[in-house]
């Protein structure tokens, strides 16, 4: 947990945001840890898709998204589906 949050630091979060980010990363389905372990170690972003939506199609939408985000998003959107989509098409802030 430590190294995530330093990790997401480096990455431009402000420690509080870092600290709670990583928190939820976490808590993520495997599928998006795996992902996310990619971007930690390579710092490459694998294209994941959840319920019509991908990691690159977010942070294009939605400018100064993160990856980190993207995937927290993604993983709401496979929680949460309906709810999810409403928002996402009124817009995240």
């Amino acid at each position: 947990m430590k190294q995530l949050v330093e990790t997401l630091v480096k990455r431009g979060y402000p420690i509080e945001a870092a600290e709670q980010t990583a928190v939820n990363l976490q808590k993520m389905t495997p599928e998006l840890k795996e992902a996310l372990d990619i971007w930690l170690t390579k710092f490459t972003m694998p294209i994941i898709e959840a319920e019509g939506y991908s990691t690159d199609g977010l942070m294009s939408r939605f400018k100064g998204m993160t990856y980190p985000a993207a995937l927290l998003t993604l993983d709401w959107l496979i929680r949460e589906p309906i709810k999810a989509k409403q928002i996402i098409k009124k817009g995240i802030r």
